[in-house]
């Protein structure tokens, strides 16, 4: 059955109340309408460079109904006043702004409006300090009950982590694994002070407790290898602190072993960081011809960049633990810990060429910089009389970086200054083993034994 509406089409000329077929497309009545309304005849004006004179309908809106669609298709109701005109004068469409339109697009598009991700983090938050008030209270009350309950109430809590992860509740995982570190973190701190190790070892505690803890948690929510394995170094540097402050080292002792570990360990991590991220398996199967090359290409990049991420971690972390040993060994003042800075400054200098990233470089040159400034600082505020022999150092290195900045040198005096440094980077780590006998006080032993 045919359905028509009734609407009103106006012209230049004429107006009419017409009823139109609203299922049929306009261009089927199109000459129709015009020839009604006297609009077969076009001026000057509204003829294009072709010569065909299109008509057009629009609504009172200035919306161009689609000369294919039909009125029902087009939201044409009974009553409507449209408007027939040449296609060169029809008027833009105007802008409307709906103000709840406004709104909800603005809602949809802005990050800051409180949220469902933002309540799940403050589920996370809260929890996470509520269960860092629990420890707390414990700690105050260390003994070897309190130490065991914390920390078997921390591996529950990570133990319930993966069923959660598995059910698709990734908030409760979350609040399970940070409730998990904390109560680890207070049972290690709890169990050292039943010890009364000084706080040294509780330090190292602290930091062995909470990169363990972000070994678990990387492990059980499944982060990626680089926070996992950058953990595992942390926490070994944190375990070999703590170890040397619970035999009775002390902290500047401590600090010199960890100094020298960090040092060691820099020609090494490049090494680390391709093997942990499976560089090395890809190049493997390489040569041996397996896999597809579009895979291989896409596990590349992907293992190569998190390659750059672990070696970037690992220096940072290895820079971090000489600034810190460092500071401890210039504040103990001995002279052999003083020579252990200064070779270390040194080694962390040379070594700082072999490493990629401008973040790695940046590190290892400002442990040097550092290094350098703290003993110049100890060296000036030892002395009583003026510092003239410091100030003398700083002016030398000052005309140095000038010279630096201001001098360019050739491609054979830059290869000269790269044997030079070679030379003197394979003798660094010579000079830390000394320096660290003399740090533990062999030299003065030997010396009353023979």
């Amino acid at each position: 059955m045919l359905t028509w509406s009734r609407v009103t089409v106006r012209s230049q000329a004429r107006r009419a109340n017409v009823a139109i077929p609203a299922d049929e497309p306009i261009d089927a009545f199109l000459p129709q309408l015009a020839e009604l309304l006297d609009e077969t005849t076009a001026s000057p004006e509204e003829t294009p460079m072709d010569g065909v004179r299109r008509l057009v309908l629009t609504t009172s809106l200035g919306h161009r109904l689609d000369s294919e669609s039909t009125l029902s298709s087009s939201q044409v109701s009974d009553g409507d006043l449209l408007y027939l005109i040449a296609e060169q004068k029809a008027p833009p469409v105007p802008t409307v702004w709906d103000v709840s339109e406004a709104v909800g697009l603005d809602r949809l598009e802005r990050t800051d409006l409180w949220s469902a991700a933002h309540a799940a983090r403050a589920v996370v938050l809260l929890t996470g300090v509520a269960a860092a008030g629990l420890a707390f209270q414990v700690t105050l009350r260390a003994s070897l009950v309190t130490t065991g309950a914390v920390g078997f109430a921390a591996l529950i809590a990570w133990g319930l982590v993966p069923i959660a992860t598995r059910r698709g509740q990734p908030v409760s995982a979350s609040a399970l694994a940070l409730v998990g570190g904390i109560f680890a973190i207070a049972a290690v701190i709890a169990l050292d002070l039943w010890h009364r190790a000084g706080w040294p070892a509780e330090l190292g505690a602290a930091g062995l407790a909470a990169t363990l803890s972000g070994c678990v948690v990387s492990a059980l929510l499944k982060f990626g290898r680089v926070p996992l394995f950058g953990g595992l170094l942390a926490s070994t540097l944190c375990g070999g602190w703590l170890a040397a402050c619970l035999s009775g080292l002390g902290y500047a002792r401590a600090s010199a072993l960890l100094v020298c570990a960090s040092a060691l360990l820099l020609p090494f991590l490049p090494g680390w960081a391709m093997h942990l991220t499976g560089l090395h398996r890809l190049d493997d199967r390489r040569r041996a011809g397996a896999g597809a090359p579009a895979d291989d290409e896409a596990a590349l990049f992907t293992s190569l960049g998190e390659a750059h991420a672990l070696l970037a971690v690992f220096v940072l972390l290895c820079s971090a633990a000489m600034l810190a040993g460092g500071i401890s060994l210039v504040v103990w003042g001995r002279p052999w810990a003083l020579v252990l800075v200064a070779a270390t400054g040194a080694s962390a200098a040379l070594r700082a060429r072999m490493f990629p990233s401008a973040i790695e470089v940046a590190a290892l040159i400002g442990v040097a910089v550092s290094a350098a400034a703290s003993l110049l600082v100890a060296w000036a505020l030892r002395n009583a009389a003026p510092p003239l022999v410091p100030s003398l150092a700083s002016t030398t290195v000052l005309f140095a970086t000038l010279g630096c900045s201001l001098w360019s040198p050739t491609p054979q005096s830059r290869a000269r200054i790269r044997l030079v440094c070679d030379r003197l980077e394979r003798l660094a780590p010579l000079a830390l083993l000394p320096a660290a006998v003399g740090v533990f006080d062999l030299y003065a032993r030997l010396l009353k034994v023979f």
